[in-house]
């Protein structure tokens, strides 16, 4: 088993704890005070709710993962396998709640997952041995912070779908970003375990994350998982490979019918994610509800009430 096999095993992993994060999350968060969107209010809420802390447990297990990979495999790989996410989702619901599935969960499934397969096998990403100055870094996290900050100030109006997206695209840029921090902080790990805390990217991963953390739970309770969810999914995995590209040198097959089977296979996955999310087996919105077996209807709120 090549390097690149085992990233790919692994980066699954990270999805399917991803997965399991934005579902206990959500519950968490579904309760939430409408008034405390991006506010102090909303995470001294959360951290007061069991739930939330099993998804943060969740959510150290897809760090953990994806930090594996990121030390056997280039970004421009891993986070594209991430979008997966979504159909993990799905499947946790199906178990959780035993529904059927049917024509529309079915086609953002294989949506989702053809175009994520068509787009490694035509980009077919391959690392390069250079590493990024410290020149560079100033300049990613500049851009990285100038993004975020209009996707967040655009949040700021306009529908809860509207605000759901942009703070959606807001957490993923971060998310992108810490991405390529947790790989650089593999580089410190290869000489040594001793060595990590005094470096640099160590730091740089827990303030990012934790900034991520919080605005993915305002994207949660501003609005709808399908305003939200398709942003995460797709936003994340463009800004990682342009990252991968620009920061890491990266290489992908860019010929002009290789990047337009790309676009197309990105395209084919904001669909999928799209069709998904509006799926009430995984929206889980307030107004919608779910039945699991042998209970009376019951919501992402009543799960998180119990």
């Amino acid at each position: 088993m090549t390097r690149s096999d085992i990233a790919a095993l692994l980066a699954i992993g990270a999805a399917m704890c991803n997965a399991l994060t934005s579902v206990l999350q959500r519950v968490a968060a579904s309760t939430a005070p409408e008034d405390s969107t991006f506010s102090r209010r909303l995470i001294l809420y959360l951290i007061r709710q069991p739930i939330w802390w099993l998804g943060v447990v969740a959510i150290l297990g897809a760090f953990g993962f994806q930090g594996l990979a990121l030390y056997f495999g280039q970004i421009s790989t891993v986070q594209p396998i991430l979008a997966s996410e979504l159909v993990f989702i799905m499947l946790i619901l199906v178990l959780w709640f035993r529904n059927p599935l049917g024509l529309r969960e079915w086609g953002g499934a294989v949506a989702i997952s053809a175009g994520l397969g068509v787009f490694l096998y035509v980009a077919n990403p391959t690392a390069s041995k250079s590493s990024p100055t410290s020149a560079a870094w100033i300049e990613a996290a500049a851009a990285t912070l100038v993004a975020v900050a209009l996707a967040i100030a655009l949040a700021h109006r306009g529908s809860d779908s509207r605000k759901a997206a942009f703070y959606g695209s807001a957490a993923a840029i971060i998310w992108a970003f810490t991405a390529a921090v947790t790989k650089a902080m593999t580089g410190v790990i290869r000489v040594g375990w001793s060595q990590l805390f005094l470096h640099w990217p160590v730091y740089a991963v827990i303030i990012f994350g934790a900034c991520g953390l919080i605005v993915a739970q305002s994207a949660f309770q501003a609005g709808p998982l399908a305003a939200s969810q398709p942003a995460f999914m797709i936003v994340d995995p463009m800004v990682s490979v342009l990252i991968g590209l620009i920061l890491f040198g990266d290489r992908v097959d860019a010929g002009p019918v290789n990047v337009m089977i790309e676009s197309l296979a990105f395209l084919v996955m904001a669909i999928g994610a799209f069709v998904l999310s509006r799926s009430p087996m995984v929206s889980g919105s307030k107004s919608e509800t779910l039945v699991r077996p042998g209970h009376e209807r019951s919501s992402y709120s009543t799960m998180a009430a119990n």
